[in-house]
């Protein structure tokens, strides 16, 4: 079977995430769709994902999916009510579609305003909601997650797409408007496109089709099959040459064009071209957006810190003198710590959820980031021992990559006692923090939270990015 995934990825607060497991039939799929734009939903979209992320479904058994999810979404919609307490909304919830697919099995979660079924050359099928005036249900019926701070009814559904047809997750608003009870199986995908070019929204399709057969003829006489038997030779050819002679040269020289790439683009001069073509590009590339640097919380410290704040998808890592410590970003909370026996003087996040440690004395360790054990380590007899911490204040770039948000890179330049976010383009100040205390350090920019953090005295805050058209 076929299987062709379309989706919608224009809203800035539509999230859609997908991840297909390595050498397994499993992926995963999450919708998250908003009434309304509002800032803080960036950071509600991350913490769904985040939980997601750790719920490691790629090992869990099929049949134990189902327990799972459920409790997991019970817990999700306690911890989004808290956060959505802190702002102000029409809807203090979000519409959420999240499945597991293996082969043509689903198991799906669907709350709020997202509606799903089965789309057949014998008509539609509803699954889970009865579609019929859906739109017209009250707030508290309307089951938006993180909305109601009680116990939710989550309903889980296990559903077997069958061959030649296609299954559907639209919002409520969209599926009113559509009328796809009277829609052609043919004819569904362009219009829901054409009806997407109006006002984005989040949709998503899989199609199931039959393989078609290839009819029984001499290979000579097929066409297409001499073509296919060509183009594989080619390819087993050029496979001989990639894995025994040039395996490396290949990847080197497709990592450095796209490096190659990547320079070009950052490094066009944009007040060159504004001298040759008579357009104000500082109006174009400039960010028209008002960005405020905020704290987002303060957390007390029960010792001195000696060196930058560092982090990873779930863990920010403090330094006192020879101790190494980590602190969950949500909680704020100490989850464990590893005592060394010289200052440590640098820190590296590695893959495979390791991180490397250097100290004073020449020695690296490798450790373990969700629990600090020491995997193995490295000293060096022939140098001296040698203490160099890195420097308190360094600029730190937000380039377009790590935030889409803006329209040019910025810098960020840290002082004693202010932060100043700087345009790269023309030197203009975009935004300014002032500290009645002084700043001891502050560390790269976390682009999942949008944020840098910053250590003052005994105290670890987050201070975020907030850009608002």
């Amino acid at each position: 079977m076929n299987i062709k995934i379309l989706h919608s990825d224009k809203n800035k607060n539509n999230l859609f995430f997908s991840d297909f497991f390595q050498r397994q039939n499993r992926s995963i799929i999450l919708l998250t769709h908003y009434r309304e734009e509002k800032a803080f939903h960036e950071s509600i979209n991350s913490l769904i994902l985040e939980k997601l992320v750790q719920l490691d479904l790629q090992n869990e058994q099929w049949e134990s999916l189902p327990e799972l999810l459920k409790e997991f979404f019970l817990n999700l919609n306690w911890e989004l009510y808290a956060q959505f307490r802190n702002y102000d909304g029409k809807d203090h919830g979000v519409s959420i579609f999240f499945a597991v697919m293996e082969d043509n099995d689903i198991c799906f979660v669907s709350c709020g305003r997202f509606l799903s079924g089965i789309l057949t050359t014998g008509g539609l099928e509803e699954l889970g909601k009865n579609w019929d005036n859906f739109h017209i249900k009250t707030k508290a019926a309307l089951g938006l997650l993180g909305s109601l701070g009680q116990d939710i009814e989550v309903k889980l559904i296990v559903q077997k797409i069958p061959v030649n047809s296609i299954f559907i997750t639209l919002p409520a608003d969209t599926v009113r408007a559509l009328n796809l009870k009277d829609t052609g199986f043919y004819e569904l995908a362009q219009k829901i496109e054409d009806e997407n070019i109006k006002e984005s929204f989040p949709y998503w399709l899989i199609y199931f089709e039959e393989q078609r057969s290839i009819q029984n003829r001499p290979w000579y006489k097929a066409k297409k099959f001499r073509f296919s038997v060509v183009v594989m030779l080619l390819m087993l050819i050029f496979s001989i040459y990639y894995l025994i002679m040039g395996r490396d040269v290949v990847d080197d020289r497709l990592h450095i064009s796209r490096e190659q790439f990547q320079l070009t683009l950052r490094n066009i001069d944009i007040l060159r071209l504004q001298e040759i073509l008579p357009l104000d590009y500082g109006i174009l590339l400039v960010p028209q957006h008002n960005i405020e640097l905020t704290v987002d919380w303060e957390s007390p410290l029960p010792f001195p810190a000696t060196l930058k704040p560092y982090f990873c998808l779930r863990n920010i890592y403090l330094v006192s003198e020879d101790i190494l410590y980590a602190y969950d970003k949500r909680t704020k909370r100490n989850t464990w710590k590893t005592s060394l026996n010289h200052n440590i003087i640098a820190i590296e996040i590695l893959d495979s959820n390791l991180m490397l440690v250097m100290t004073a004395d020449n020695i690296s360790y490798c450790l373990k980031r969700d629990n600090g054990e020491i995997v193995w380590f490295k000293g060096d007899d022939t140098q001296k021992p040698v203490y160099t911490p890195a420097p308190h204040y360094q600029p730190v770039q937000i380039s377009l990559e790590m935030d889409r948000r803006l329209n040019t890179s910025t810098i960020l330049i840290p002082h004693y006692n202010s932060l100043t976010l700087i345009n790269i383009l023309n030197g203009d100040t975009l935004s300014y923090y002032a500290s009645d205390e002084i700043i001891n350090f502050v560390s790269d920019f976390d682009f999942i939270e949008k944020s840098v953090y910053m250590i003052k005295g005994k105290n670890l805050y987050k201070v975020r990015f907030n850009i608002r058209n």
